[in-house]
C-alpha cells in the first residue's frame, strides 16, 4: 500500500497571521512611496503630451499651407485657453479673412491645470503660415504651475520647445 506524499509529522503548511500582517504591511510602504512618484509622472506626460499637440498642429499647418496653397493660421487665446485653426476662405497668397474653421483646441484637454500663459507673434497672438510654408515669427508658453514649456516657431515654420 502507498503512502504518497504526506507532510512530516510536526509540519504545517501555509501562512500564519504574522506572515500575512508582514505582507500587508510591506505593500502599504512600497505603495506609499510609489503613488506620488506615479502621479508626477502621469502629470509629467499629460503636459509633455499637450505641448506635443501644439507642435503637432503647427507642423500640420505648414503642410497644409504648402500642400493646398492656402493660407493657414492658429490663433491662440490666452484668456480662454484655447487656439483656434483656421484656414483662409480663398487660394493663393493674397488672404484678408480666415472663415474656414477648421478646429477649436485647448491645451487643457489632457489635464486640467495646463494652460496658455502667453502668445506673441510678430504683432498679435497668431501664427500665419503662408502659401510657401513660411510663418510669423514668435513663441507661445504652456505652464501647469510647476513645468513650463516654450514653444518657439522661427521665419521657416520650424519649431523648438525648450522645457523647464
Amino acid at each position: 500500500m502507498s503512502k504518497g506524499l504526506l507532510s512530516p509529522v510536526g509540519k504545517t503548511y501555509g501562512f500564519t497571521l504574522i506572515d500575512a500582517t508582514i505582507t500587508v504591511a510591506i505593500i502599504a510602504i512600497v505603495s506609499a512611496i510609489a503613488v506620488p512618484q506615479f502621479n508626477q509622472f502621469v502629470v509629467s506626460r499629460d503636459f509633455k503630451n499637450a505641448t506635443r499637440d501644439i507642435v503637432g498642429d503647427i507642423f500640420e499647418l505648414k503642410q497644409r499651407a504648402l500642400s493646398e496653397d492656402t493660407k493657414h493660421r492658429i490663433e491662440f487665446h490666452a484668456e480662454s485657453n484655447t487656439y483656434d485653426i483656421l484656414r483662409c476662405s480663398s487660394t493663393g497668397s493674397s488672404c484678408d479673412t480666415y472663415t474656414v474653421l477648421l478646429a477649436t483646441k485647448s491645451p487643457s484637454s489632457f489635464r486640467n491645470g495646463i494652460i496658455i500663459k502667453e502668445a506673441v507673434f510678430g504683432s498679435g497672438q497668431s501664427i500665419t503660415f503662408q502659401t510657401r510654408g513660411t510663418a510669423s515669427m514668435g513663441h507661445v508658453l504652456l505652464t501647469n504651475g510647476e513645468m513650463n514649456a516654450k514653444i518657439t516657431v522661427n521665419i521657416t515654420g520650424r519649431t523648438y520647445v525648450v522645457c523647464n
